[in-house]
C-alpha cells in the first residue's frame, strides 16, 4: 500500500527506527511545552538544540544498553530534519496543555525512564526531569484559576 505522500518499506532493523522516533518525541514533547514554543526551536536556537542532544545523548545510552544500535548523529539528524520541516507548529504535547487536556508524556519521557531503570541504572535524569516539568506543567494547566 503505497501513495504518493506515504509510502510503506520493509524495514530490516524496526526497533531502531523506533527507539529514534521516540528518543525525537521525548526532545520535542518535553522541551516545546516547556519553553512555550514551537517545533523549530532546534535548528534555530543552540540553547535548545543543547538541552536536546542531553535528551538524546541519555536516550541513547538507554537504547544502546537494550541492544539498540543508535548514534547521537543519526537521531540529532532527526530531529534538526523535523524541526525545519514543523518550524511554527506546535507539538501536540504543547497544543494538548494550551487547550488544557492530559498530555502523552507517561507514554515517552517516562516509558524511557521505565526501561532505563530495568537496566538497574538511571541513566536518563535529564529526560525524566523534563518529563516530571511537562506532567506538572499539564495539571497545572487544567487547574481552574479564580
Amino acid at each position: 500500500m503505497n501513495t504518493a505522500i506515504f509510502s510503506f518499506r520493509e524495514e530490516p532493523d524496526i526497533q531502531k527506527v523506533i527507539w529514534k522516533k521516540v528518543i525525537s518525541n521525548c526532545v520535542f514533547n518535553s522541551i516545546c511545552p516547556l519553553l512555550e514554543i514551537d517545533n523549530g526551536v532546534f535548528h534555530r536556537n543552540e540553547a535548545a538544540l543543547e538541552i536536546a542532544k542531553t535528551v538524546i545523548n541519555e536516550c541513547i545510552a538507554v537504547a544502546n544498553e537494550n541492544g539498540i544500535d543508535l548514534t547521537m548523529d543519526e537521531v540529532l539528524q532527526n530531529v534538526i530534519a523535523i524541526s525545519k520541516m514543523s518550524d511554527g507548529q506546535k507539538i501536540s504535547t504543547y497544543q494538548d496543555i494550551l487547550n488544557k487536556r492530559e498530555t502523552e508524556i507517561e507514554t515517552l519521557n517516562f516509558a524511557v525512564a521505565k526501561v532505563s531503570l530495568l537496566t538497574g541504572k538511571n541513566l536518563v535524569p535529564v529526560t525524566t526531569l523534563l518529563g516530571e516539568l511537562t506532567r506538572i506543567k499539564s495539571g497545572l494547566s487544567r487547574i481552574d484559576r479564580v
